[in-house]
């Protein structure tokens, strides 16, 4: 994403305040961070801290996954792979 979409989507007045942002020429506000990480479709804790919530990104990749797929067929497929890994890891 450019920095000019990205300045779109949070409202900004142009790139170069997002520029800002990503040097830490000054700190985001707290409603920036929320909205920034719904935007890249993240947490705040991952924005904050790098700490990953292996769930939350799991959950998301899997959404992300559903929404490219064409067909039921393809996800019923998708999610009996998903089943087969799980009850691999299980064993």
């Amino acid at each position: 994403m450019t920095q000019q979409k990205l300045a779109d989507k949070m409202y900004l007045s142009n790139k170069a305040s997002v520029s800002k942002l990503e040097a830490n020429k000054y700190p985001p506000s707290i409603e920036q961070i929320t909205q920034l990480a719904d935007i890249l479709g993240t947490t705040t804790d991952y924005l904050i801290s790098g700490k990953c919530d292996t769930l939350f990104e799991a959950k998301s990749m899997l959404h992300d996954l559903v929404e490219c797929l064409n067909s039921k067929q393809e996800v019923d497929s998708t999610v009996n792979y998903v089943r087969s890994i799980i009850s691999s890891r299980k064993e």
